[in-house]
């Protein structure tokens, strides 16, 4: 769950990555998890540098209000979660869960999520957010992403690291030298300011974005698969 009430759980880009102050959408929270515990310490840690297959998550959004109410109380201080089912039906649902085609957004009663299509071009592979591939030989991928036209621009992640910053709801981009023997991890997150009309009873929502996150494409070393 990479946002619910209790607010973003992203945590910290990696020591290596050049820009580390990079989460703008947060919430001033008494979470008690430390930074450790969270989405891209737990993913550089398991993930990229041990290989550990069980840490290949998918993100998901959530109210965590007890109240059965989708995405808490519309405020701006909820989640919730998008998914990819191959058929609408309970088991299309479940399936796509588990197959981590998901994305987790931020929820304004007046906006609701939006929409984001995600996918990696792995030299002849073509991968959707949440599948495994394996990382080029050349080390190069194409990151290619379409999202609802309101989205303001399109950050892409590579390795828990903030690589790009592009204007726009349609980006294709290309990422170079990914290590051909290591593991990696690329997603985006499609962002949108806030503006007063997008919360409830007057209220402004309580972050400057509206933002939701596609699960990630999981890159093996070349020939792991």
């Amino acid at each position: 769950e990479i946002y619910s009430q209790w607010g973003n759980s992203e945590g910290s880009a990696p020591a290596r990555c050049a820009v580390r102050e990079d989460i703008d959408v947060d919430l001033i929270t008494s979470f008690p998890n430390t930074d450790e515990d969270l989405v891209r310490p737990r993913l550089e840690q398991h993930w990229r540098k041990e290989g550990d297959a069980r840490f290949a998550l998918s993100f998901v959004g959530g109210s965590d209000d007890h109240a059965g109410l989708p995405g808490g109380i519309g405020a701006g201080h909820g989640g919730l979660t998008g998914v990819f089912p191959s058929t609408r039906t309970r088991d299309g649902v479940f399936d796509a869960l588990v197959d981590r085609r998901t994305l987790a957004a931020t929820y304004y009663a007046s906006t609701g999520p939006a929409a984001v299509l995600f996918g990696v071009q792995a030299e002849s592979d073509a991968l959707f957010l949440g599948e495994l591939g394996e990382t080029p030989a050349s080390g190069t991928v194409t990151v290619n992403v379409v999202a609802a036209p309101r989205i303001e621009e399109i950050q892409v992640v590579v390795d828990g690291c903030t690589v790009a910053t592009l204007a726009g709801h349609e980006i294709t981009w290309e990422v170079q030298g990914l290590d051909p023997a290591s593991h990696h991890w690329i997603y985006v997150r499609a962002r949108r300011r806030t503006t007063n009309q997008d919360g409830t009873a007057n209220a402004r929502p309580m972050t400057a974005w509206d933002q939701t996150w596609a699960s990630p494409v999981y890159l093996l070393p070349t020939g792991g698969m």
